[in-house]
């Protein structure tokens, strides 16, 4: 067919596949950083899971004293 204009909108192939491009790297980017959100998340679980356990070991040294 070979269709490049249609002169009822402005938009055109080019003008489309540009956009789909722009819009796959967006979704990339996003998935990124919703991947980089889950290891932050993680790593800020096993922090605070750590920081309670060692609280919960010091603690009876403490009223020991």
């Amino acid at each position: 067919m070979k269709i490049t204009q249609n002169h009822h909108t402005g938009l055109t192939l080019q003008g489309l596949q540009t956009k789909v491009r722009e819009f796959d790297v967006y979704v990339k980017q996003y998935l990124d950083e919703l991947h980089d959100e889950e290891e932050i998340k993680t790593s800020y679980a096993n922090g605070a899971k750590a920081f309670a356990d060692w609280v919960e070991e010091t603690l009876p040294k403490l009223h020991d004293r």
